[in-house]
């Protein structure tokens, strides 16, 4: 038995073509999520089992690790503020 050929050109010509949106730069996006200023993206190389126990507090906690991992670098900086 073989397969009967479907012409599908028509179709495609009848279907309407979508508009593509302009991709917003990292910068634009990374604004937006950081509504108070700039963010500078950095990596950072940690433990696995500190890894873990940041992992399992922001599912505890219902947030991102770097929700949490924000927090962390708020409440340090904010302990060691001199004055």
């Amino acid at each position: 038995m073989s397969k009967k050929f479907v012409d599908t050109s028509k179709l495609m010509a009848a279907t309407p073509r979508k508009t593509v949106a302009k991709s917003a730069s990292d910068d634009e996006v990374v604004s937006a999520i950081h509504k108070s200023s700039r963010s500078i993206r950095t990596s950072l190389d940690i433990p696995e089992d500190i890894h873990k126990q940041i992992k399992m507090l922001s599912v505890e906690r219902g947030i991102s690790m770097k929700d949490l991992m924000l927090q962390f670098f708020v409440e340090g900086l904010e302990s060691n503020r001199v004055g």
